[in-house]
């Protein structure tokens, strides 16, 4: 997943307990948080109808958490410990949903029945393409094209080897490797 992660200005500011964030850090990459985003902000509770109203701005997570490693430590620590145990709530959250227990032999079976059957069935798909679409690769560390063997037809070894005059420099010279 690649997704852009973005604090709000206005809880930053709050949170490490400063005046202006903004004067402070002119430099930092800001937007204005558009109407939808608000609406679900405040929908969701994170803010409030007083902070939509003077307006809401957001900053890139990695700029922040940046300022906070280096100008803040003990701010930065509150928060790591924070994401962590959220992170451990939320995996207590999964274990609780998944069934614990023992998995019956019929189960297990049918499961691994269906795995072997779905790796056969993309493996099939795969050399099907490979066999009809791909007819030759290309090594990127070698820089040469293979084709596949057997495919193509071969001269034998005594018909492509090179004699001691493979190719005429001079008009009317021997070569020894010419065949009609």
């Amino acid at each position: 997943m690649n997704a852009e992660y973005f604090f709000l200005q206005e809880q930053i500011t709050e949170f490490l307990g400063l005046k202006s964030f903004r004067r402070k850090y002119p430099d930092l990459q800001r937007r204005v948080v558009e109407i939808e985003e608000r609406d679900f902000l405040r929908e969701q509770k994170i803010v409030t109808e007083t902070q939509c109203d003077l307006g809401l701005t957001a900053i890139n997570s990695s700029e922040v958490l940046d300022i906070l490693f280096n100008d803040f430590p003990d701010k930065y620590e509150d928060y790591r410990r924070v994401v962590q145990d959220r992170k451990s709530k939320e995996m207590a959250k999964m274990k609780v949903n998944t069934p614990s227990g023992p998995v019956s032999r019929d189960r297990s079976a049918e499961f691994m029945r269906r795995i072997l059957k779905s790796c056969s069935k993309w493996n099939s798909g795969i050399n099907k393409d490979r066999k009809e679409e791909r007819s030759c690769s290309f090594d990127l560390q070698t820089g040469t094209i293979n084709f596949p063997a057997g495919r193509y037809l071969t001269l034998p070894p005594s018909a492509t080897k090179m004699g001691h005059y493979p190719v005429t420099v001079v008009p009317g010279q021997f070569c020894d490797n010419y065949k009609q």
